[in-house]
């Protein structure tokens, strides 16, 4: 994500904080002063303390999204990404040869940024608190800070 704000953030600096594209609207609402409703935006955090301090607390513990194509849902939190399973007949757009999208996945951002390296059966305490991540989005439908 690549911000120009003369005058307000300053140039050249690099963040590595989490953000989704469902906090934009709750950070633009935030730079003009307009505070959203409750049922407004109801997974949108603020990413402006971000653009005024790069070392700013991380707001966000994790993000819920979903996968291009195949309706999984997929969670980052820290290094790991978790893909759950998504329905039969679903195609991976990304690896054709990779696993099946029909298939749980869990990689670590850090050591496998291009995915190709499923940790799941080696991770399964992770799995599992990943996936509970997912639930409480769905209870709540929103991600928790």
């Amino acid at each position: 994500f690549i911000v120009h704000w003369p005058n307000h953030i300053k140039g050249g600096e690099v963040s590595d904080r989490m953000i989704v594209t469902t906090d934009l609207l709750e950070t633009f609402a935030d730079i003009v002063g307009d505070a959203l409703n409750k049922d407004e935006g109801e997974d949108s955090y603020s990413f402006l303390p971000y653009l005024k301090n790069p070392e700013a607390p991380q707001i966000r513990s994790s993000m819920v999204l979903s996968s291009g194509g195949s309706g999984a849902l997929v969670v980052r939190q820290g290094p790991w990404k978790y893909i759950e399973s998504a329905p039969p007949g679903s195609r991976s757009t990304i690896y054709p040869d990779g696993p099946k999208v029909t298939d749980s996945q869990l990689y670590n951002m850090d050591e496998d940024v291009s995915e190709r390296y499923n940790q799941f059966e080696l991770n399964p305490e992770k799995v599992e608190r990943l996936r509970g991540v997912i639930q409480k989005v769905k209870k709540n439908a929103k991600s928790e800070k």
